[in-house]
């Protein structure tokens, strides 16, 4: 066995354990919000607010722990593909905001796997990654490159889900935008994704370079 397969079979067994405690805390968050809209109490309301809001972060920090096993793939085993006409799109508009006089290029090894309105993932888990990472500065710190892949999955998808999900850097409210994106990738569990690991294997076999 090469040492590729080696790391994803090792990192699919860490996350497989992160995603069904990720799971475990959505399942909480869902039963706070089932029992939100059937108590007219006060007090009981703020305490299940309060529960769901308490549920939120560590299920964004497994979120942020898996997209950063992700990222690390692309640093170990960096794959080059050929950058698609979103990217390069994504890039002049860098360039342009920015205004820097050398034209700004996304990694080659992040411009891999399947997409996603049009975008590789290795870019959205770039970008989820440093903006989690970073999520204590206000928006205006970051680096554009990382904000222009989220107003673009904004304006494709908007607000997805009622518990803290969608993709706008902007909004006043609270955004969990970690899981918004794993929960994009299909890396969590859902009606529609039963198998989430199996997704998360698979999309680790496209963004690493396999052999050589």
């Amino acid at each position: 066995m090469n040492i590729a397969n080696e790391y994803i079979n090792d990192s699919c067994l860490a996350v497989s354990k992160l995603m069904k405690t990720q799971s475990s805390f959505e399942q909480e968050i869902m039963s706070s919000l089932a029992k939100l809209t059937k108590n007219s109490n006060p007090k009981e309301q703020t305490n299940l607010v309060k529960n769901i809001f308490s549920q939120l972060i560590p299920r964004d920090a497994i979120a942020g722990a898996i997209l950063q096993i992700a990222f690390m793939s692309m640093r170990l085993f960096p794959k080059t593909e050929s950058k698609n006409d979103t990217v390069v799109l994504l890039e002049r508009r860098v360039s342009e905001t920015v205004r820097s006089k050398k034209e700004y290029s996304y990694p080659h090894s992040h411009c891999v796997g399947r997409e996603i309105i049009g975008i590789p993932i290795g870019l959205l888990i770039f970008a989820a990654r440093n903006v989690y990472n970073h999520q204590d500065e206000h928006v205006n710190q970051l680096q554009y490159y990382n904000k222009i892949i989220f107003e673009a999955l904004d304006h494709a998808l908007g607000k997805i889900g009622i518990t803290g999900l969608g993709f706008d850097l902007y909004s006043e409210k609270p955004i969990m935008y970690a899981y918004s994106v794993v929960m994009l990738l299909g890396w969590t569990y859902t009606v529609e994704t039963p198998d989430p690991i199996s997704t998360f294997r698979d999309d680790l076999k496209s963004i690493m370079k396999m052999t050589g």
